[in-house]
């Protein structure tokens, strides 16, 4: 067999490399014993080379796969009698798409199952959709199939749709459709990928379904006792039952609860003896006729005949008023199984009189056993409620505070200050794997393309050892939020700001379930100081361009996100003006807004990442004429080591001139204006010229020799690393060119010094924070990432941790 195959990416050196990954999709059709599969396959607790892939507890996928890949879900009739929204489903939509890839980039199996019988009838364009999903996730696709003949189907059928709440006796409308059903996965998958057998029990080995599948596709049979062969079929008694309640009944219904109620409603049907349902072939021969041509084409693909051997008899149903002629013996044994079931008791005036029901009585008895189930179901749910009360009344309500930033408004010092404050009372901060700086972790767990967050493509991390990281990372989030006891939990990552709306949503999706309440909190910074502080950042992270109008605080696509996801009265945005913070402090501040209790002032540190105007200079000169910030997993510690120096220089204060940093554009204007509506408040902000200021790129450039000079001094001191006498370059200034080569030859040091022994480094570097910790503020946490260790700090910078 030809499969479809796209070059190997390997995830790993742990994945395996002696085998593919191929997915089979399981398409049915209907009425084919799928349920058997279904349920069979996804019992089996330990499987050895292949997987039954899931969503959730359920082992049928059908409405998942709807959600996830259905161009119109809201119309399929799982959500439609539920009345579920296209809104509703789009939400739902990207989170099953999440689990279900998941499942499959986690799973080390071979062969990897997908089943559900509604593929058969979802529309070519959802195939496709399908089909493009599973591409970059497994090596090879596979479709089986099994075609039940003509006649059979559409028996099975007709009760299928009798019990999905359909009353037409028009047997003629009940077409297999194999060419409309089956074509499509030839055309989409290439037809030799795509298997078809004959549902025939007498040529499966011991008549089973589960075992013919599991040899048609490869995998290790399932022992007797891990089958289970479910029988689903009404007798001719019990489907004349539903379709009498069908017909002169209420109907279906529409609501939450109806597929349940449905649900209750016939399983007593399906435990009742009596007669199998048959149809007469008088009522099946018209069709076998007008659907001569589709017969053919099936015929022709399966390469044998769909000619089925029937055998007459008097309990055939040949008209609608033969299947309404109901017995009160019948309705007597329905009850009987009913009280048995549901453990319910019926009231003995609920049978109707006489031997030969009408139909119409018949519908009113079903409708007053649905309506005992109803009253059960709302009894048990108010049980439920008075126990969730009960028992939380010693569980404290649970906010959770969702910290977004924006960058540049002293994110650093709230998360460095709350996340290691040691006796938090009411609150706690959250942080995954010691890290109080969440936004790597955060776009790990979140992100739709976190391959291409700059953290992780430095390090040139891949697609699939990133959703290895994900699925850790969540189930850890999410255990820590359960067993949390407080009653607010702090978020806190000024990256949430620039993930886009769809990655915010599922992020409240997360915690939806796990919180009574969630709040979104932000500080917004004035323009010209967020695009000076921002250029800084940059600069950190490697970038040497001087287009400070590309700069652009970019307010509303920041931060209305979260008005809309969320809803505006549970976001909250405040000004960051230093002069106006409560006790000029940042924490404090923060503490306030959110109502919890700040730590002592003599416990709160300064996280300042800031850079002089000499420092900014000469990094600048690196990122334009150096080497670049390179990719691997050792380029995030050389960067911070080789910037380290550079926060403790001493200087002037770093500004760009008013003639870089006036609006720009209408479209700045714009965003100002909506930002100051949203806030209440005007974001002007009074600059005091000193001349000092940046003007120009060649001015930024202009780089004494006394500041290099001191860079390599505050470089030995901090690396304990000596330097060569000519790594000085002479003249003053100097060439932004020979800056970078000074730099790029302490980077090489650093290289080194960190291949040489990295455990000696952090012990020096520890110990030099130790005895300079109460001069050197911003030297804190400069811990270096030994090579391989998960780098947890966001920014270029130092994240405020103490040693």
């Amino acid at each position: 067999m030809v499969t479809m195959k796209k070059p190997r990416q390997i995830a790993s050196p742990s994945a395996h490399e002696n085998h593919i990954k191929r997915c089979w999709i399981h398409i049915g059709m209907h009425k084919t014993d799928c349920s058997s599969i279904q349920t069979s396959l996804s019992g089996v607790k330990r499987p050895q080379g292949w997987c039954y892939l899931k969503v959730g507890s359920s082992a049928k996928m059908g409405t998942s796969l709807q959600a996830m890949f259905g161009s119109n879900a809201e119309n399929f009739h799982f959500y439609s009698k539920r009345g579920v929204t296209a809104e509703e489903l789009a939400k739902k939509r990207e989170l099953l798409r999440r689990q279900l890839e998941l499942i499959i980039r986690n799973t080390e199996a071979q062969n990897l199952i997908l089943s559900a019988e509604t593929l058969s009838a979802m529309a070519p364009a959802d195939i496709q959709a399908l089909r493009d999903f599973l591409l970059p996730l497994v090596d090879e696709i596979r479709v089986i199939g099994y075609v039940r003949p003509h006649d059979g189907f559409r028996i099975s059928m007709f009760e299928h749709l009798v019990k999905l709440g359909k009353a037409d006796f028009n047997i003629d409308k009940v077409k297999p459709g194999y060419r409309k059903r089956f074509a499509k996965f030839d055309r989409i998958f290439g037809r030799k990928n795509v298997k078809l057998r004959l549902f025939d029990t007498s040529e499966f080995a011991n008549g089973c379904i589960v075992a013919d599948f599991c040899t048609q596709t490869g995998i290790k049979p399932l022992k007797p006792e891990q089958v289970t062969h479910l029988n689903e079929s009404l007798t001719r008694e019990a489907c004349g039952m539903l379709y009498a309640y069908r017909k002169f009944g209420p109907g279906y219904g529409l609501g939450k609860t109806v597929l349940i109620e449905n649900k209750q409603l016939i399983e007593p049907m399906q435990a009742m003896k009596g007669t199998g349902f048959h149809l007469a072939d008088s009522l099946l021969a018209p069709g076998r006729v007008n659907a001569a041509k589709d017969i053919e084409w099936m015929e022709k693909r399966l390469k044998c005949s769909l000619e089925e051997p029937w055998k007459s008899d008097d309990s055939e149903v040949s008209s609608e008023e033969e299947l309404l002629q109901i017995r009160r013996s019948s309705c007597a044994e329905y009850l009987e199984k009913f009280t048995e079931i549901h453990g319910i008791e019926v009231p003995d005036d609920i049978l109707p009189a006489g031997d030969s029901i009408k139909p119409v009585e018949v519908a009113d008895m079903l409708e007053h056993c649905r309506e005992l189930l109803r009253r059960r179901m709302e009894a048990d749910l108010s049980l439920k409620n008075d126990r969730t009360t009960e028992k939380l009344g010693d569980k404290p309500f649970k906010r959770c505070w969702i910290h977004v930033g924006m960058h540049k408004t002293g994110s650093t010092s709230i998360q460095a200050n709350l996340g290691r404050h040691k006796h938090p009372v009411g609150w706690r901060y959250l942080k995954m794997s010691g890290s109080v700086i969440l936004g790597q972790s955060l776009y790990a767990m979140f992100g739709n393309n976190p391959q291409d967050f700059h953290m992780y493509a430095k390090r040139g991390l891949t697609p699939e050892q990133l959703a290895k990281k994900r699925g850790l990372l969540l189930r850890q989030f999410e255990r820590m939020i359960r067993k949390s006891k407080e009653e607010t939990l702090i978020l806190s990552s000024e990256l949430l700001s620039v993930m886009d709306k769809s990655e915010i949503q599922t992020l409240r999706d997360f915690l939806a379930p796990l919180v009574d309440d969630i709040r979104v909190v932000a500080y917004v910074r004035s323009s010209p100081g967020f695009r000076t502080s921002w250029f800084q950042q940059l600069v950190k992270h490697g970038r040497g361009h001087f287009n400070i109008k590309k700069i652009r605080p970019n307010y509303r696509k920041r931060l209305e996100k979260f008005d809309e996801v969320f809803g505006r009265k549970n976001v909250k945005l405040c000004l960051f003006n230093p002069a106006a913070l409560a006790k000029g402090c940042i924490v404090t501040d923060f503490c306030g807004q959110i109502g919890i209790t700040p730590p002592a002032p003599e416990q709160i540190t300064r996280a300042n990442e800031s850079l002089t105007k000499e420092a900014c200079g000469i990094l600048y000169a690196y990122r334009k004429f150096g080497s670049g910030f390179g990719v691997g997993d050792k380029v995030l510690s050389e960067n911070r080591w080789l910037i380290q120096p550079m926060f403790t220089m001493t200087g002037v204060k770093f500004r760009l001139s008013d003639s870089l940093l006036a609006p720009g554009s209408s479209k700045d204007a714009k965003d100002l204006a909506w930002m100051e509506n949203r806030l209440g408040i005007s974001l002007k902000e009074e600059w005091q010229m000193n001349g000092t200021e940046v003007a120009s790129e060649e001015e930024l450039l202009q780089i004494s020799r006394s500041s290099c000079a001191e860079y390599l001094e505050k470089f030995t001191e901090i690396h304990d690393i000596k330097i060569p006498d000519d790594i000085l370059p002479t003249g003053d200034p100097i060439h932004p060119v020979e800056v970078a080569d000074m730099i790029e030859r302490c980077r090489d040091l650093i290289r080194a010094q960190m291949n040489h022994s990295p455990q000696a480094v952090i012990y020096r570097i520890k110990r030099y924070v130790k005895r300079k910790r109460r001069q050197v503020t911003s030297l804190i946490d400069i811990s270096p990432q030994i090579p391989g260790k998960d780098d947890a700090v966001s920014s270029a910078g130092i994240s405020g941790r103490k040693p």
